[in-house]
């Protein structure tokens, strides 16, 4: 994770990395240089490794394996010195055991300096592996992709949690006021790689579906216009993007807080679009 992306599966050509001198960083435009590192509208800057090592997105274009990084993240990473190197490894001693079939043995999560990294098979959804880094109050939520569930001969069915960070960081920045009005937020993410991201812990549980039915339907309601209006503008950041729930919000992905407010800690989701095949006969 210190060069952004690492060798963690070779079974999916998705995320494997290889060498490409001219692989683009896409989807971050920075607008602010008055501290001397690009910046794009929310304060993020991106840290690329010094070899230029590349991956396949979701749409199969190589792209510069960087990390995006918010003001707020570099906070984390300047107080936790080397912590993502620490963290990758932690990572990758848990998906050689898990892919021994190991997981029922323990595999220590221990960074150093009264760190850890600790891994949540209880917390695990469909796209994601779930990790929690902790450092006595402090806690960060640490998501891995599940690339077991990709498949080397069709389209991802997930996305780089980089181009996730950016859409959930633009909902914030358009819809925030209008979404605090009605009680709900947005997660706060530190950073991301294509495989990897850190975002803030939010303490509480899963709310009572029916003591929040109408505030959700209208968030829910309120963030599908945002994303269909990003995609008639042609915003490749948006193509095949969904709100993770059709109907309603799934209690799963809110954690209420002790003021009653809610943050919508998965919200979207990506659906792959179903390939052209060419020369079919029926």
């Amino acid at each position: 994770m210190a060069t952004a992306e690492t060798r963690l599966s070779r079974r999916s050509a998705h995320f494997e990395l290889f060498r490409d001198t001219n692989a683009p960083i896409k989807h971050f435009s920075p607008v602010d240089l008055s501290d001397g590192y690009p910046r794009d509208r929310f304060g993020n800057r991106v840290i690329s490794s010094g070899s230029r090592l590349a991956y396949l997105d979701r749409e199969g274009d190589a792209i510069r394996a960087t990390l995006l990084v918010s003001r707020e993240g570099e906070d984390f990473l300047r107080g936790n010195k080397g912590i993502l190197r620490a963290m990758e490894q932690v990572i990758i001693d848990n998906e050689i055991s898990d892919k021994k079939g190991n997981k029922s043995k323990a595999v220590s999560p221990d960074l150093g300096g009264e760190k850890y990294l600790k891994r949540h098979y209880e917390k695990d959804g469909s796209q994601s592996k779930i990790y929690v880094f902790e450092a006595g109050k402090k806690k960060i939520v640490v998501k891995k992709t599940q690339t077991e569930s990709i498949d080397d001969f069709g389209p991802p069915v997930i996305q780089p949690y980089f181009n996730e960070m950016l859409q959930v960081q633009s909902i914030d920045s358009d819809l925030g006021n209008e979404l605090a009005k009605l009680g709900i937020f947005m997660p706060t993410f530190l950073f991301a790689t294509g495989q990897v991201c850190g975002v803030k812990f939010e303490n509480g549980n899963h709310p009572n579906p029916g003591a929040i039915k109408d505030r959700v339907l209208a968030v829910l309601n309120i963030v599908k216009k945002y994303i269909e209006s990003q995609n008639s503008a042609e915003r490749p950041l948006w193509d095949n993007v969904w709100v993770d729930g059709h109907k309603s919000i799934k209690p799963l992905n809110l954690i209420e807080r002790k003021d009653k407010s809610l943050v919508w800690i998965d919200p979207l989701m990506y659906e792959a679009p179903i390939p052209y095949l060419e020369g079919i006969q029926i």
